[in-house]
Formats: C-alpha cells, sequence, structure tokens
C-alpha cells in the first residue's frame, strides 16, 4: 500500500510525514517538545551559564538545551522524518547513530522480504511449501505469500510480543541464523506462534537477512518504548 506524505516545517526543520496518522510507521517517533529556553540557564551537559556568547541550542532528538560544544552533531533523523541532517546532543548522537544502521542495511531486506517454510502453532509445516515472508510498505504488517500453498495470518508488528533466533549452532550465540519464532497477538487476543525456517533457496542469503532486520527492528521500537 502506497503511503501518501507531506512536508511540513517544524521549529527543529523540515519533515516528510504521513498524511494519515492511521499508516504511520511503528519506526517513526513524534518531534520532542522544545525546553523551554526561560527556564534554561545553563547548558545540560557541562553547566556553562548561556550569556550574550555562549548561546542556547536545542537537541533535535531530545529537545533538551546545551550549549554548541555539547550539541554540534549534525546527523540524519529518520526516526522523526527530518529531510537534513539536525543537531544532536552526544548521547542522542550515539543512539541515532545505531538506530541509522537499521535503515541503511536492513530497512531494504525487511521490505524485499525473504523465503521461509512456516508452521504456525507448532503445527508442521506444509510439505513442499514455501512462502515469501515481507515487510509492507507501511512498515505495518509482515504479510506471507505463499502462491498455492495453505494462507497464512498477515500480523502487524505492534502485536508481537516475543522474538526467538533458531541458529545453526544452539552454542554460538553469534552463530548463523536459520530461522525465526515469532510470538504475536492474534485474532481476538489469542496468542500465536509463527515458525520460519530459512528455505533451501538460492536466495538464502537474503532470507538470513530478513530475519536479521526484523530482529534489529522489533529490538529499535521496544528500547524506544522502554
Amino acid at each position: 500500500m502506497a503511503v501518501s506524505k507531506q512536508l511540513v516545517k517544524s521549529k527543529s526543520g523540515l519533515r516528510m510525514v504521513t498524511t494519515n496518522a492511521s499508516v504511520k510507521s511503528p519506526f517513526e517517533l513524534d518531534e520532542p517538545e522544545w525546553e523551554a529556553d526561560n527556564c534554561c540557564t545553563n547548558c545540560n551537559k557541562c553547566e556553562t551559564r548561556f550569556d550574550f556568547l555562549k548561546r542556547k541550542h536545542h537537541c533535535r532528538r531530545c529537545g533538551q538545551v546545551f550549549c554548541n560544544s555539547c550539541c554540534d552533531n549534525r546527523l540524519p533523523l529518520p526516526r522523526f522524518s527530518f529531510v537534513d541532517p539536525v543537531r544532536q546532543c552526544g548521547p542522542c548522537a550515539v543512539i541515532t547513530k545505531k538506530e541509522n544502521e537499521f535503515f541503511h542495511k536492513n530497512l531494504k531486506p525487511f521490505l524485499n522480504g525473504g523465503t521461509f517454510t512456516v508452521s504456525v502453532n507448532d503445527n508442521e509445516p506444509e510439505l513442499g511449501a514455501m512462502y515469501i515472508c515481507k515487510l509492507t510498505s507501511d512498515h505495518q504488517t509482515i504479510t506471507f505469500e505463499g502462491g498455492n500453498a495453505t494462507p497464512v495470518d498477515s500480523f502487524t508488528i505492534s502485536c508481537i510480543k516475543d522474538l526467538e533466533i533458531l541458529l545453526e549452532n544452539s552454542n554460538d550465540k553469534a552463530g548463523v541464523p536459520i530461522g525465526i519464532v515469532v510470538t504475536y497477538i492474534g485474532k481476538g487476543d489469542q496468542i500465536e506462534k509463527v515458525k520460519l525456517l530459512v528455505a533451501a533457496t538460492p536466495n538464502k542469503k537474503q532470507s538470513i537477512a530478513w530475519i536479521v532486520a526484523l530482529q534489529k527492528g522489533i529490538s529499535m521500537i521496544n528500547n524506544t518504548n522502554g
């Protein structure tokens, strides 16, 4: 589904936002409230007192006030839909750099999808059936395209409660993933489980990249929600 967006100007900069909040990407965050200038006499980091020469600057991620030295990082901030790199404080810049790796490296494989054998709620997978699992363009839903195979229900990533990575060598925590078990809240608030195993196809690496993308995307959302 195509997502309609519009360019808006805020006090923090230009942002490309969705016109319909109901299809807003779960990876996106709302712009923070700015700390009031008249409440800040000192930098929130180094505590240097502001004056005519030592000016106040707002971090576009947390909204707090800092001096220039403590808020001199200009980085892309896709989670807030900014068009251009924006000013951020040191701690926020560290978080943003880590999140930007997801947008630069993992989001595209997530959207492109991977090929898996699928079993639902511990049932045996359908013999010979393979599904292309992918994230929808609005970043909200995981879908299963299986040709003539038995349909598998799609689910929103906001309903995901737990991920279990299946490794080629279970004793090697940094090993190659061969599958993933997703626990989510389905219809009627029922707890559902779907097990995806990487299919033995030429695009096996793409499927492994999809698992990594799912894990990193959900981790980013969960870390934001505290």
